[in-house]
């Protein structure tokens, strides 16, 4: 299945081995996300595995929470960004949301590990992705 990618890549991320503090993922600061896995489901209910290369989004997000947004460069160089309208602490978790295009979206960080989800969903499709967060951001 085949989306809108700068819709996409904002309604999600895999790097590791840095070591993360919870305050690394707190929203205080900005951090940075690789995008490693992706399933993709139509109305049809057919579903399929995809990577952020297949399905032609960024593979990297630059979450910026304090200053409301999310952005990423796609394969050709474009860079996208999003704004995150709702942020809130739930539990452990930094969960952020918003829309794009005709998707909602929520991405999830867990504050200890960096680890992240990503659920989109619009009228007739839906996306679920999953990655991995590192405290810095690139310069």
């Amino acid at each position: 299945m085949k989306f809108n990618p700068a819709v996409m890549a904002f309604a999600v991320t895999g790097l590791w081995g840095l070591s993360a503090t919870a305050a690394d993922f707190d929203g205080s600061k900005p951090f940075t996300c690789a995008l490693m896995t992706l399933n993709s489901c139509g109305s049809d209910g057919e579903c399929q595995s995809e990577t952020p290369d297949s399905a032609g989004i960024p593979r990297f997000l630059f979450v910026d929470a304090k200053g409301g947004q999310i952005s990423g460069r796609h394969a050709d160089g474009q860079l996208l960004s999003t704004k995150i309208e709702r942020q809130r602490t739930l539990g452990d978790l930094l969960v952020m949301e918003g829309a794009e295009g005709r998707l909602s979206w929520t991405v999830t960080v867990n504050q200890a590990t960096g680890e992240m989800s990503l659920g989109a969903v619009g009228a007739d499709l839906g996306f679920v992705v999953f990655g991995s967060c590192v405290r810095a951001a690139p310069n």
